[in-house]
């Protein structure tokens, strides 16, 4: 399995469960600031960060999408409903680097781009070449539109191919019943 977490019980403080985070310098550091009993404060973030990047086949929020998802672990998890994300972004980005599989960060980058390019497609209006009013000819959007619909497949299928790879990488790590895999199941004897 490619991911550093143990269990996903966000009852449990995520340094004592997930002591491993505390060797990379950011969440080291992260975790030093957190005046808070228990260090629960950074805890209850950590678990939240996981939970929001994470692709653990037991993460039941790893296919909501950012719009829901951020506003709703604020609440539920952090205890915050006003939390700044932004003020958490180089940890965010920090999981996804150093926590994260190949085949994970590329199928999120994949996810991320896409909703991206699906929000622009929604917003951007159909309109078909024109004339300003200086008489000069102003090109429409509806050609590129259409391109972009066509697009769409071929970007689909790369997706789909990054997903199969990032739930082969899964499968070849997944131990049924969350007991960790012997060293014999890792293949390293």
């Amino acid at each position: 399995m490619s991911t550093f977490l143990t269990t996903l019980d966000t009852d449990l403080n995520f340094w004592e469960e997930h002591p491993n985070f505390k060797s990379i310098r950011e969440f080291k550091e992260f975790r030093r600031l957190d005046k808070s009993k228990d260090k629960g404060k950074s805890s209850r973030i950590m678990w939240a960060i996981a939970l929001c990047k994470d692709r653990h086949i037991e993460n039941t929020w790893r296919n909501e999408d950012d719009d829901d998802r951020l506003p709703l672990l604020a609440e539920d998890i952090i205890g915050d409903k006003d939390f700044d994300w932004d003020s958490i972004e180089d940890l965010m980005y920090i999981y996804e680097q150093r926590v994260l599989s190949k085949p994970e960060r590329d199928l999120l980058q994949s996810e991320n781009k896409m909703r991206e390019r699906q929000k622009f497609i929604d917003k951007t209006e159909y309109t078909l070449d024109y004339l300003d009013d200086n008489g000069r000819p102003q090109k429409g959007t509806a050609t590129q539109l259409d391109k972009m619909m066509v697009d769409s497949d071929k970007i689909y299928e790369r997706h789909e191919k990054l997903k199969a790879l990032y739930e082969k990488s899964e499968e070849d790590g997944h131990v049924f019943g969350g007991r960790t895999e012997s060293a014999s199941e890792q293949g390293l004897i």
